[in-house]
Order: structure tokens, then C-alpha cells, then sequence
């Protein structure tokens, strides 16, 4: 058993450095080579966390080593069937919720790995050397860039019936002083951001 665990682990570090393009509610997303991102809400430590009743964005991404993106994507017309929507300040209040907590989680993950024996001694090489666990370095240049640095973005990409500036203004209401800036645009087949592009599958 331990060996299959270990097995896991290995890919999943593996998984974490090497792959820059994602599938996402009917879309291809696909970063550069500047970009450092993981599928946040499929991650290991968001799947641990979330039965806390947390939840989090679809990807959290680290552009050049000084900006981080909080990325999620709504595509309510993915499907072919009837499309119910919520009232727009309950649907709001629940991106509201995954930007909160997708900066909650951050700082409990960094937390968790400070609690590490192995990290707090090896920590100065893996800065060095990343490529000995990325997943270690991942974490933690998201928690210095976020929240000591300040400087991250919430993006919400979406593509639903919704009144986008009310969204917007909502957002930036509850958001704003925790995100340096908050973008809320339809998702559209282009390069959204520099070396990020989106494509429908």
C-alpha cells in the first residue's frame, strides 16, 4: 500500500510541474511557460479541506513569479438541457464564497506545511532548486505572493444570462480589498491574458 502512495505522490509532483493546460466546463485553458498553475479545486489539500464546508476556485495560477490569478469559470450553457438560474445575488454571494475561501485556504495550507519537519528543513534548497518538490514551492510563493505580497487578481470568466455589471459591482464591493483587481468577463475563444489562452473543446 505505502508504495502505491508513494507511487501517487511522485505523479502527482509530476503532474504539478509539468502540466500548463486544462479542461474546463466545455473550454481548453491553456498557459505559457511563465505560468504556474494548478486545477485548485481538484488538488489534493482543497479535497482534504473542502468537507470543512470551503469551498474554492477552478484554478489558482502564479504569472512570472510576482502576480497570482484566482481564476473560476461558469459556463451555465455547457449543456443542451433547460438552464435554471439562481437569483443574481445568490449567485453572487456564492463567487463571493470561493474568493474568501479560496484565500482561506492558502494561509491553512501554509500553515499545514510549517507544521512539517521535512519542509521547515529542506525548504531553503526546494527555493532554490524548485523541481525538488514544486508542490512545496507552488504553495508557498501563493502564500507570499498573496498574502504578504498583496498581489493577487480574482478573475470570473463566465458564460450565463446574467447582468454583467451587476455582478461585477458586486464583487468588486466584497472582493476589492482583498484582490488588487477584480475582472469579470464572458469567456470568450481568445489569449485572454499574455501566454493564456482559452479555446472551446
Amino acid at each position: 500500500m505505502s508504495r502505491y502512495l508513494f507511487r501517487y505522490e511522485w505523479l502527482h509532483l509530476i503532474n504539478l510541474c509539468l502540466v500548463n493546460s486544462f479542461e474546463e466546463s466545455g473550454y481548453m485553458f491553456e498557459f505559457g511557460p511563465q505560468w504556474k498553475v494548478i486545477k485548485y479545486d481538484d488538488h489534493r489539500f482543497y479535497r482534504i479541506l473542502s468537507g470543512q464546508n470551503m469551498s474554492g476556485v477552478d484554478f489558482a495560477a502564479i504569472y512570472k513569479s510576482d502576480t497570482v490569478y484566482l481564476i473560476e469559470i461558469k459556463n451555465f450553457k455547457q449543456y443542451e438541457n433547460e438552464i435554471i438560474y439562481k437569483p443574481i445575488t445568490e449567485f453572487s454571494e456564492e463567487i463571493i464564497e470561493k474568493g474568501l475561501d479560496s484565500l482561506r485556504l492558502i494561509e491553512v495550507i501554509k500553515k499545514y506545511l510549517n507544521r512539517k519537519f521535512l519542509y521547515r528543513a529542506f525548504y531553503n534548497l526546494v527555493n532554490r532548486f524548485p523541481w525538488i518538490n514544486c508542490e512545496w514551492y507552488f504553495w508557498t510563493e501563493l502564500f507570499r505572493i498573496t498574502i504578504i505580497n498583496q498581489r493577487a487578481n480574482f478573475i470570473l470568466l463566465i458564460n450565463a444570462d446574467y447582468d454583467l455589471k451587476t455582478v461585477t459591482n458586486s464583487l468588486e464591493c466584497n472582493l476589492g480589498e482583498h484582490f488588487r483587481e477584480v475582472i469579470v468577463e464572458p469567456i470568450l475563444e481568445k489569449e485572454f491574458l499574455e501566454e493564456f489562452t482559452i479555446s472551446k473543446i
